[in-house]
C-alpha cells in the first residue's frame, strides 16, 4: 500500500508542477473567478428600468383632463411622456423606441359602463424579453389599479361632502321637535302641525345625502366588521345609522296628522323625544365618518412586511452560492478533462501501461491534486469575496467545507469521465462547456428548480451544482444545517463517478 501511495503521489508532483511553471494560467484560476464575481457586484443593479409611457387620448376628453391630473403621480416605474391625440404618430415613437409604452384610452368610457362592461385601456409594448413583458403586463395592472383607487377616493371626497353639507340642516330638527313637543304639552295642535314640514323635510334630505356614503362604507368595511350571524351580532356603524335614520323618519312621519282634542299627546311628544335623541346620536355618527380620510374607506387594509432572517440579503450576497459553485465546478471539470487526453496525446498513457502503475493509482493521484489545487482555490476565492464584497457566512465553516470538497469530489469525476472518454482537446473543451451550460439552465443557478418539470428535473439533481447550490445557500445565508438527503447525494454522486472512472480506464489501458 505505500508503494501504490509513493507512485500516486507522483501525479500530485507532476500536476502542481505543470500549473506552477504556468503563471498566467494560475493567476487566471485565482483571479479570473474573483473578478468576475466583484464586477457582478459592482456593476449589477436590482432596481429596475422607469418605462417611459406615452397615452392617446382624444383631445379635449374629459379623460384626457383625468390622464393629466393622475398619471404623472401614480408609480415612479412609469416615466409620463405626456398625450398625444394621434395613435399613428404615438405607434411611430414606440417603434422608434423614443417611448416604452403606449396608452390607448377609451373613447367613451361612460357609455362603456352604462353598457355593464369596463372601458379598455390599450397597451401596446415592443419586447422580446419574455421576463421584462411579465414586468410590463404587472405594473401596467397595478397602474390600472391605482388609477381606479384615485378615482373611487375622488367619489368617496364628493359623497363625504355632500353628506356633510346635507346635515347641517339636522342640527335645527332637535330644536323644531322641542317646540313641537313643547306645543304638545300646551294642546296647541295647530302650531305643532305647521312645525311638521320643518321637522321631516331635514330628515328625508339627509338620509338621501348619506347613503352613498353608507354605501361606501357598507362595501369597505362590513365584511371586516361584521360577526358571524346570529342574534347577538354586533351592528356596523353603518347600520346603526341606517337603523337611527329610518326610526327618525318612521316617527316623524306618525306625527303628519295630529288630531286635535286627543285626550293626550304622550306618544307624540314620546316620539319628538326620541327623534332628539336619535338625531344627537346621528350627528356624532356622521361627523365621525366624514372625518375618515377617502384612502382609508377605499383601502381599509394596509400591511408591511418582515424578514425573519438574521441579516439583509442583497442581490449580490443571493447569487454569490451559485457563482461560486459554478466558477469551481467548471475550473475542476476543465482541468481535469483536459488530463488524460493529454496523457494520450504525449503517449503516456503507454508509459503508464509499462509500469507497474494501476488505473486506481492514476485516478487517485489526478483526483488528489487536483482536490488540493481546487481547495486552494476555493479558500482564496471565499476569502477574498468575504472581505471585499461583503458576502455573508451564517453557517459553520466546517460545513461549508464539506459542501466545497464534495463539490470539486463530484466535478472531477465529470471531468476525468469527458477525458477519458474524449479523443481530442476539442472534445473535451466543447463536453466542459455542456456541463458550464447545463449547470446555468438546470442547476438552479438563476432559475428556480420549482419552475421545472419533474422530468426535466432530474437532469438537475445529476449534476454537482445543483446540490452544491442549495447546500451553500442553507449555510452561508441561512446558517441552518446541511440537507443530510443532499449532501449524501453529491457524495453518491462523486463517488460513483469514481467507481464508473476506474473501470472505464482499466478498461482503456488493457485495450491500448
Amino acid at each position: 500500500m505505500p508503494t501504490s501511495l509513493i507512485r500516486a503521489s507522483a501525479f500530485l508532483r507532476k500536476e502542481i508542477f505543470e500549473i506552477v511553471r504556468q503563471p498566467k494560467l494560475l493567476l487566471t484560476l485565482v483571479a479570473g473567478p474573483f473578478i468576475i464575481m466583484l464586477l457582478f457586484g459592482i456593476g449589477y443593479s436590482n432596481n429596475a428600468v422607469p418605462l417611459r409611457i406615452l397615452f392617446v387620448a382624444e383631445k379635449g376628453s374629459a379623460i384626457e383632463a383625468k390622464i393629466a391630473e393622475l398619471a404623472p403621480n401614480v408609480t415612479q416605474s412609469l416615466l409620463y411622456e405626456g398625450i398625444s391625440n394621434d395613435e399613428a404618430a404615438a405607434l411611430l415613437r414606440l417603434r422608434r423606441g423614443e417611448v416604452d409604452l403606449v396608452a390607448i384610452a377609451p373613447r367613451n368610457p361612460y357609455a362603456d359602463i352604462r353598457a355593464n362592461r369596463q372601458a379598455q385601456f390599450l397597451l401596446y409594448y415592443n419586447e422580446i424579453d419574455p421576463v421584462v413583458s411579465g414586468y410590463i403586463n404587472y405594473l401596467w395592472q397595478y397602474f390600472l389599479q391605482e388609477v381606479n383607487r384615485n378615482l373611487l377616493e375622488a367619489v368617496m371626497k364628493e359623497s363625504q361632502v355632500e353628506a356633510a353639507n346635507a346635515a347641517e340642516p339636522l342640527k335645527s330638527v332637535q330644536q323644531v321637535a322641542k317646540q313641537m313637543r313643547e306645543a304638545l304639552e300646551r294642546a296647541d295642535v295647530n302650531t305643532a302641525q305647521s312645525k311638521y314640514n320643518d321637522l321631516v323635510r331635514p330628515i328625508i334630505n339627509t338620509e338621501s345625502a348619506v347613503t352613498p356614503l353608507l354605501n361606501f362604507l357598507d362595501n369597505a368595511s362590513e365584511s371586516l366588521d361584521k360577526q358571524p350571524n346570529g342574534p347577538n351580532s354586533p351592528q356596523t356603524g353603518s347600520q346603526e345609522m341606517r337603523i337611527l335614520l329610518a326610526d327618525t323618519r318612521k316617527d316623524a312621519e306618525t306625527l303628519q296628522k295630529i288630531e286635535a282634542g286627543q285626550k293626550d299627546y304622550v306618544a307624540e311628544s314620546t316620539a319628538l323625544s326620541r327623534i332628539e335623541a336619535r338625531v344627537t346620536r346621528l350627528t356624532a355618527l356622521i361627523n365621525e365618518y366624514k372625518n375618515i380620510e377617502a384612502p382609508i374607506i377605499v383601502r381599509p387594509l394596509a400591511g408591511s412586511a418582515k424578514n425573519v432572517s438574521p441579516v439583509e440579503i442583497r442581490i449580490t450576497d443571493f447569487f454569490a452560492p451559485a457563482v461560486i459553485v459554478l466558477l469551481l465546478q467548471h475550473l475542476m471539470v476543465t482541468v481535469s478533462s483536459l488530463s488524460l487526453v493529454r496523457e494520450r496525446q504525449s503517449g503516456s498513457i503507454e508509459l503508464f501501461r509499462a509500469s507497474p502503475l494501476t488505473a486506481f493509482e492514476i485516478l487517485l493521484g489526478k483526483y488528489t491534486s487536483y482536490l488540493l489545487m481546487g481547495g486552494l482555490l476555493a479558500i482564496v476565492l471565499t476569502v477574498v469575496l468575504m472581505l471585499a464584497l461583503g458576502v455573508p457566512m451564517l453557517g459553520a465553516w466546517w460545513r461549508y467545507a464539506v459542501i466545497i470538497f464534495g463539490l470539486l469530489f463530484a466535478a472531477l469525476g465529470f471531468g476525468c469521465f469527458i477525458s477519458i472518454m474524449a479523443e481530442t482537446d476539442s472534445q473535451a473543451v466543447q463536453y466542459a462547456m455542456l456541463v458550464l451550460l447545463g449547470s446555468v439552465f438546470f442547476g438552479g443557478a438563476f432559475l428556480s428548480l420549482a419552475n421545472l418539470t419533474p422530468a426535466v428535473r432530474g437532469v438537475s439533481w445529476a449534476l454537482p451544482a445543483t446540490y452544491a447550490i442549495q447546500l451553500l445557500k442553507q449555510v452561508m445565508l441561512r446558517g441552518v444545517e446541511m440537507n443530510p438527503t443532499w449532501i449524501l447525494g453529491l457524495l453518491v454522486l462523486g463517488t460513483g463517478l469514481f467507481v464508473l472512472n476506474l473501470l472505464l480506464l482499466r478498461r482503456k489501458m488493457a485495450q491500448e
